[in-house]
């Protein structure tokens, strides 16, 4: 799929527009990203919303980002009206997950290889598979229908499906639990010798586990496994719920990041 010409040209035109030759250098670079990057940006049918590449370029291009450290970190400002426009929620709260993504991988950048909006996860659906195939250093995030955002990161490099594999360095995490954000990670037991995850093939009811197959697994659309999360197998500290605020949960929508 392929971004919207409207879009792109919009982009283009509000780059033309702008006084300031510091911040169209900038536009420029990031509409150049937008052209290479056209098969990874996707625009939603029946929506005006898109899944970009890069997640903080203004809605509207002509507004640019203040300068100003204090307001660079909650705020839009446009120069010609002297105007400030708060991010909404879900920006924040996007800035913070990505900060978070990178501290913890010790990586800066990212690609999204998989998102459920539009692929789906349906029981017969190999897209999550084939995309994580081979791959390493992935953040594969859940959000609940409850708004808990957690999930688990794989450093090795994934091979095979229906085999559990042990990855020393996998660890499973709670960004927002309770709409709180919570920033929590948790390493695999360092004297167990089990599964840190699996990943399923597409005739599978699960679509990946962590930890034994209870700490997190997650169940695909369509089928008959049930999405939950019970510590086990990694080292909770006596929490009862660790990553998200009951035991079952709902997936609405994975999404999986590789970093670099």
């Amino acid at each position: 799929m392929e971004i919207s010409s409207t879009v792109l040209s919009e982009l283009k035109q509000r780059i033309t527009s702008l006084e300031d030759n510091e911040y169209k250098v900038i536009f420029q670079i990031i509409e150049n990203i937008f052209e290479q990057q056209c098969q990874k940006v996707v625009k939603k049918e029946s929506s005006n919303t898109l899944i970009p590449i890069l997640p903080f370029i203004s809605k509207t291009f002509s507004k640019t980002l203040s300068i100003n450290e204090s307001s660079l970190t909650n705020k839009l400002y446009d120069k010609e009206e002297q105007t400030i426009y708060p991010f909404s929620d879900d920006e924040l709260k996007q800035k913070e997950i990505i900060k978070t993504l990178e501290e913890w991988s010790e990586r800066k950048r990212m690609e999204i290889l998989f998102d459920s909006d539009i692929e789906g996860f349906e029981i017969g659906n190999e897209i999550f598979s084939r995309k994580v195939m081979k791959k390493s250093h992935l953040f594969i995030i859940v959000i609940a229908t409850n708004q808990d955002i957690f999930g688990g990161f794989i450093s090795h490099r994934i091979k095979e499906v229906n085999i559990e594999i042990n990855d020393p360095k996998a660890f499973v995490f709670s960004l927002y639990k309770n709409k709180r954000y919570q920033k929590l990670k948790f390493p695999f037991k360092g004297n167990k010798i089990g599964e840190s995850y699996c990943l399923y093939n597409a005739e599978n009811d699960f679509l990946i586990t962590f930890g034994e197959g209870v700490d997190i697994q997650i169940a695909k659309t369509q089928g008959i496994g049930r999405s939950s999360c019970e510590p086990f197998s990694y080292e909770y500290n006596g929490d009862k719920h660790p990553l998200i605020s009951t035991y079952d949960f709902i997936p609405e929508r994975i999404i999986a990041i590789k970093m670099y």
